[in-house]
């Protein structure tokens, strides 16, 4: 998951008004002079008179609080810690002693100190302006929006204040998870509002927040109008386009803004992840060439595992199987702590016929990964398919022992059960297995067929759990087939018609299918139409080798090397 970056918004004047105590009236004039010089940037004659001013009145506040300030601006942050000192010395309970200090704190990177002094400063006055939104904008940096919405309340209707209070109220609604509240309160915000880039940034920050990447994109885009080469405008809207699926221009963004900066690593790992989406379009869109030299654009330090996945799958895709397998193996050794590049492995291997080598690399895979216990899972389904159902049902025991609520062992179990016809225990594992949440297409399959073989009668149950299967899948045959035969069976032949043509439209080879419909027309006395099923089977059974692969397959159940996307 990326990280939106934010742009510190609120520029809280160092200078705010101090509510002065007695102040010597000959000093008035020079300090107003003063701090006039130091907000045109007159910093060396600011401190020179300001200097002159301490030097005759030393306790003077507004000028202790002056200096500060005047060196806080260069940075000597140490050197202005005693004058802010001095000036508590002086005024101990001014709220607003406390609130400049905190600010003095916040610019030189003492977060805790500032949040410290601003919280002193609520503590005497509960509505002061700049210390409430100082808190609150350090909460939506630390991703606190209910903290942030917290401060933000005591401040009342936002619509009298700073604008940059109205977007820092938007970004901590999105971080509380108000997004159309957030939505909302950003719409409102007049038309001219958008021509200033850090208000377009914040706003696409908002947005961003809440997922919404497209408006986060479009925002991000008009900030940028206004400043072409700032970093964190580029990169941000680089993520935004990633997410909202513009690939290309993605890609563009982020190499614009890892040239400003090269050694950035949010910037390089979001390119890498843009290129690595850019080759996926490449590879849908033009082939698995186009898609191979985008992919070798990435660097060789940034190529992980993601990245020799993908490239294995379109290496398979040109049956250049030798190329793959090395490709999965350098994914693996890119990311050994990725269960998930393992069983991508292991599946790549089930589909080329590699049982034995699948069930290697598994068993190797669960040593590195003992706790990974989908490793062990699909240990279960290559020992079923290497014809050793005892091993696998010791396995998926053994599973079930240390993980007993884990919902897929126990649908995977009642799979192989069914596959071995032992249907009653097969029916009780899988409702066990839906009880545990097991809300798949598979386990209500599985299910249904289990009631069919069992209890031929209970018509009504094996139609609840298929009705459950359909309602999570519309393009699996298998089911509709299963569908077409329970609604013959309860004499339903307009449903049971209405399921098996699916089915043929899904798959127009599958013979179990054909074999439905020549049972429906034949119950609805069409014999035309059943004899011409039958023909198309024979047809059908001569041109094809082998009987359909289910693909609700114990294999199907973890296993998928298909192209990406």
């Amino acid at each position: 998951m990326f990280s939106f970056r934010s742009i510190f918004l609120f520029v809280l004047s160092l200078l705010a008004t101090v509510v002065l105590l007695a102040q010597q009236p000959t000093s008035e004039r020079a300090l107003d002079e003063a701090a006039s010089a130091f907000s045109q940037g007159k910093t060396a004659e600011a401190e020179h008179s300001v200097d002159l001013i301490l030097k005759e009145h030393p306790t003077d506040l507004r000028a202790l609080l002056l200096k500060g300030a005047i060196l806080d601006s260069k940075q000597r942050y140490s050197e202005a810690d005693s004058y802010y000192q001095r000036a508590l010395r002086v005024a101990p309970n001014s709220a607003q002693v406390l609130n400049n200090i905190g600010n003095h704190f916040l610019a030189s990177g003492a977060r805790a100190e500032a949040r410290k002094f601003f919280l002193k400063a609520i503590a005497l006055d509960p509505h002061h302006e700049n210390a409430i939104l100082q808190l609150a904008q350090m909460s939506v940096d630390d991703k606190d929006g209910k903290q942030a919405l917290s401060y933000l309340s005591r401040l009342g209707d936002l619509t009298n204040l700073d604008l940059g209070a109205v977007l820092l109220r938007a970004r901590a609604l999105g971080l509380d998870g108000q997004c159309s509240d957030a939505a909302k309160l950003l719409n409102s915000l007049p038309d001219q509002a958008s021509a200033n880039p850090k208000v377009s940034f914040s706003t696409g920050m908002t947005f961003a927040q809440c997922k919404l990447y497209y408006q986060a994109e479009r925002s991000f885009s008009r900030a940028l109008a206004a400043d072409p080469t700032n970093f964190d405008i580029l990169y941000n809207l680089g993520l935004a386009a990633l997410e909202s699926g513009h690939t290309e221009r993605a890609t563009n963004v982020l190499e614009t803004a890892l040239k400003q900066r090269p050694e950035d690593a949010d910037c390089q790992h979001a390119l890498g992840r843009a290129r690595l989406d850019l080759a996926v379009v490449r590879f849908q869109l033009q082939g698995p060439q186009a898609a191979l030299s985008e992919l070798d654009k990435i660097p060789p330090a940034d190529r992980k595992g993601d990245y020799y996945l993908l490239r294995a799958q379109i290496l398979d895709s040109l049956n250049q199987m030798q190329e793959a397998v090395d490709a999965l193996n350098r994914g693996i050794r890119a990311d050994p702590a990725r269960p998930d590049l393992y069983l991508q492995a292991a599946g790549f291997l089930l589909k080329h016929n590699l049982l034995h080598e699948a069930l290697d690399l598994l068993e190797q895979a669960s040593r590195i990964l003992p706790d990974a216990r989908e490793l062990l899972l699909a240990q279960v389904v290559t020992l079923q398919l290497l014809r050793r159902e005892d091993d696998a049902q010791n396995l998926v025991s053994r599973i079930q022992t240390r993980w007993p609520g884990w919902d897929r062992a126990y649908a995977l179990k009642g799979m192989l059960l069914e596959i071995q016809l032992k249907s009653a225990e097969a029916r009780r594992t899988l409702e066990k297995a839906i009880a545990l949440g097991a809300n798949t297409p598979e386990a209500y399959y599985y299910e249904a067929l289990a009631i069919t073989h069992t209890d031929p009668g209970d018509l009504d149950g094996a139609q609840a759990a298929i009705s459950h299967a359909l309602a999570l899948t519309s393009t699996d045959p298998y089911i509709f087939v299963l569908a077409g035969k329970i609604s013959l069976a309860k004499r339903d032949y307009a449903k049971a018609l209405q399921f098996m043509l699916a089915a043929t439209r899904l798959q127009p080879t599958l013979i179990p299918a054909h074999y439905g419909l020549r049972d429906v027309y034949k119950a609805l006395g069409n014999e035309q139409k059943s004899l011409a099923e039958m023909e198309e089977i024979k047809r059908l059974a001569h041109e094809t080798s082998g009987a359909d692969q289910n693909p609700f397959s114990t294999e199907g159940f973890l296993f998928a090397v298909r192209p990406p996307g």
